[in-house]
């Protein structure tokens, strides 16, 4: 008899054990993203302030939350794939909404021509910028929004550091950036300081991008995460957690 009891004992503890294992892994998630300061960065506190209220955002709903540094073009392509549940940083295109899901909440973002000159240049259309060389991050949407501009020549770049290297080096004409990217980096980079004034934003600018933490839609369950980052979103702005957040980032 206390054999049979001590069985039962066992079998009831491995049952619960294994019911507890799935919730574990199901509440786990890994974000990606490339280094994008000041949205996110290695480099900076809570790996920037994009970084840090998605991840509180996603907490507050209930999920733990990996992130995970790659290149722009690789970190798109393995979140499409599915490797990764999310990717942060993405403007919205059509071409996109096959392969993620996008939340309601998104960040504005203004996106500027910058040129390497001591004079303001001033632009109606693309053509007005023609003959020029435009450095682009590789994997950008925005790529694809000068292709049509045939006397645009697209240089893409690895990141926003080597943009504006490029610039300043005359291998590319303009540069094509989130103004607030191509500002803190002059700003906090110590070989550009000196020449923070030869960068000049070219007006007006191209265009007031959202930006995104979008969802792979190969992921199981995807929509209810979604739900989750909104639903964390408004906790964090009503509860005041969001603007601490830009605050303690130096973010307006």
């Amino acid at each position: 008899m206390m054999r049979l009891k001590v069985r039962w004992l066992f079998l009831i503890v491995a049952i619960l054990s294994m019911s507890f294992v799935p919730i574990s892994f199901a509440d786990e998630i890994t974000l990606s993203c490339t280094e994008w300061e000041p949205f996110n960065s290695t480099k900076l506190l809570n790996d920037g302030f994009f970084t840090e209220y998605t991840r509180v955002a996603l907490e507050r709903s209930g999920h733990k939350v990996k992130i995970a540094f790659r290149p722009w073009l690789r970190a798109l392509k393995l979140t499409q794939s599915g490797k990764f549940t999310g990717l942060m940083g993405a403007s919205h295109t059509i071409e996109r909404e096959e392969f993620f899901i996008y939340p309601k909440y998104s960040w504005k973002n203004s996106i500027t021509f910058f040129s390497n000159s001591t004079a303001s240049i001033n632009y109606k259309s693309l053509k007005d910028l023609c003959p020029s060389t435009v450095g682009v991050l590789n994997g950008s949407f925005l790529i694809e929004k000068l292709k049509p501009t045939p006397c645009i020549t697209i240089q893409t770049t690895r990141n926003v550091e080597t943009s504006i290297r490029m610039l300043f080096a005359g291998r590319i004409d303009l540069l094509l950036e989130a103004k607030d990217s191509i500002y803190y980096a002059i700003n906090n980079t110590a070989r550009f300081k000196d020449k923070k004034d030869q960068i000049i934003p070219v007006f007006p600018p191209f265009q007031i991008d959202k930006v995104y933490t979008v969802f792979s839609k190969k992921i199981p369950n995807v929509q209810k995460i979604v739900e989750d980052y909104d639903k964390g979103i408004n906790m964090i702005i009503e509860d005041g957690t969001f603007d601490k957040i830009l605050e303690k980032h130096g973010i307006q």
